[in-house]
């Protein structure tokens, strides 16, 4: 065998080796979630849709009207409920010392003194809910101070926030 340029060194010879096995590769435990979630979802999502469609297509659901069942009246020894009598309504006076008062105070000297519905409203602009009663200080009081009302009269306290 003759070579085409002599001045070159004979090469090695070649031995095919086979590639060292590749250790398998696991996809991450976040991935499995992630596609169990999806598939999950998809499901839910096609189940839910072919249920609208079963029960849009029953002709059952259109034309069943709904039946009308009354819900039986708890006997009142069963529940502690005692209705109310006409002309036995405790009367209470508004005190009068409640504007300019701390929301949370104003409130406690009321349930204290009997009065069974203490509502609370905002007098502040932009502001439409009272939720803590002690950051809030008493600009009104509906009905009026001094008024003689039942304990079951709705008691408003109109108030401002302080830090405002």
């Amino acid at each position: 065998m003759t070579r085409a340029n002599p001045q070159l060194p004979p090469y090695p010879p070649v031995t095919a080796t086979p590639a060292a096995p590749q250790p398998e590769r696991k996809a991450p435990p976040w991935v499995w979630a992630l596609a169990t979630i999806a598939v999950l979802v998809l499901v839910g999502t096609v189940g839910n849709a072919c249920h609208v469609e079963s029960t849009s297509a029953s002709p059952a659901a259109t034309t069943t009207a709904p039946t009308f069942r009354p819900f039986a009246t708890p006997r009142v020894s069963d529940s502690g409920y005692r209705p109310a009598t006409p002309g036995r309504t405790r009367e209470l006076t508004v005190p009068n010392d409640l504007i300019g008062r701390n929301g949370a105070i104003a409130s406690a000297e009321l349930k204290q003194l009997g009065f069974d519905r203490v509502e609370y409203a905002s007098g502040t602009p932009g502001v439409q809910l009272v939720l803590k009663l002690s950051n809030w200080t008493v600009i009104d009081v509906e009905p009026g101070p001094g008024k003689i009302v039942g304990a079951d009269t709705p008691i408003v306290l109109t108030m401002v926030k302080k830090n405002r």
